[in-house]
């Protein structure tokens, strides 16, 4: 929701001015080249400066004065980095995307904060902080990028299948290292999506298998700029030898996807991406007891697309730790928080694409994979 009251609030992207209509050329000599030393003036302007109406080129000192600040006193001065380099609208667009985060943290997490995390309260605080932190941080990078120039990435069109194989290494202090082997596969057609994977450590000991099905259900309009929001349902299973169990969860979860340059096209190449939802745990240990809890989903991540649609790069938050990567300790605080990682996908060729994945929790992981796409 707040992914759609971003885009419903800010206008669209101012697009660029259409183009004068075709007519046979003027008669007389073509014009001179203009010399990049000597630009011309506009008409009553002083030799040397830009027309008027036009932005004043930046410079690499102000272009990296602008970075300076828009990451560091930025994190408190929302939109400070754009405003140096004159892209003052898209500054006013990330002052907004980070109010609306702040507000979003305050209300999610203050109630917890005063009620010690009353139970009554756990679903939709965290839910809200983890949004709006994600809104917060993800507007405070945003405006290092327009700061730095920003992009002009889109997203990578899919091949309707995808086939997948991947290697997973595992490490945590109470198991050492182990491995995961996978394969699986991914098709698309209109609004539904539905993946598969499954994977197992060469000696048994660990197994892992898992079921996606997602449903597009918004998206601002019919312009591929990747924005939209998915429901989601999933049936994830692992059976883990080494600890003589096997634990089967069932999620539905919503996501949502802002392309930023849908607010401003400084921020074109740059997204926020949201995850909400609830999930139902069952764990079944061989000593013949078992469990039944709730998970709560809530997940944040930014990133951007890589140049000609070549892929996407992203940095995340998973509040989740219940997953193989487990959660950071919170140190002095009771409990834990989730893990955090960063997930990249390149386009090799227009069939084949590398992909990566690293994750932090109380266990860390590393992802190397190869898919290939199918049309």
């Amino acid at each position: 929701m707040a992914l759609v009251a971003a885009l419903v609030a800010a206008p669209a992207a101012a697009a660029p001015p259409d183009p004068p209509p075709a007519g046979p050329p003027a008669a007389g000599p073509p014009p001179a080249a203009a010399s990049p030393v000597d630009s011309p003036a506009a008409p009553g302007s002083p030799a040397g400066e830009p027309p008027a109406g036009e932005p004043p080129a930046i410079t690499p000192a102000r272009r990296a004065a602008a970075i300076a600040l828009a990451a560091i006193p930025g994190l408190a001065v929302p939109g400070l980095g754009a405003r140096v380099v004159g892209e003052r609208r898209a500054a006013r667009q990330l002052l907004a995307l980070r109010a609306i985060g702040l507000g979003m943290m305050v209300v999610g997490g203050v109630p917890l904060l005063v009620t010690y995390g009353s139970a009554k309260l756990v679903v939709p605080g965290v839910h809200l902080s983890v949004a709006g932190s994600g809104l917060f941080l993800v507007g405070w990078w945003a405006d290092v990028y327009a700061a730095a120039g920003g992009g002009a990435g889109a997203p990578r069109r899919r091949a309707p299948i995808e086939l997948v194989a991947d290697a997973t290494w595992i490490d945590d202090e109470f198991h050492g290292g182990r491995e995961l082997i996978g394969v699986g596969g991914r098709g698309h057609r209109g609004r539904w999506t539905l993946a598969g994977r499954v994977a197992g450590a060469h000696d048994g000991a660990l197994a892992q298998a898992r079921v996606d099905a997602a449903a597009r259900v918004w998206r601002p309009d019919a312009r591929a700029t990747g924005s939209g929001v998915d429901v989601r349902a999933a049936i994830d299973a692992i059976r883990d030898g080494d600890d003589d169990l096997v634990t089967v969860t069932g999620e539905l979860a919503a996501r949502g996807r802002l392309h930023l340059g849908d607010l401003d096209r400084a921020l074109a190449g740059s997204f926020v991406e949201l995850d909400a939802g609830l999930g139902l745990q069952a764990v079944d240990y061989r000593a013949g007891d078992a469990d039944l809890a709730g998970v709560l989903i809530s997940r944040f991540a930014g990133g951007v697309f890589l140049p000609c649609a070549r892929g996407e790069v992203a940095v995340f938050y998973d509040h989740r730790r219940d997953t193989l990567a487990g959660g950071l300790p919170a140190g002095r605080a009771a409990g834990f928080f989730g893990s955090v990682g960063a997930t990249a996908e390149v386009a090799i060729t227009p069939t084949w694409i590398a992909a990566a994945a690293v994750e932090f929790g109380s266990a860390r992981l590393a992802t190397l994979g190869v898919r290939r796409g199918l049309r």
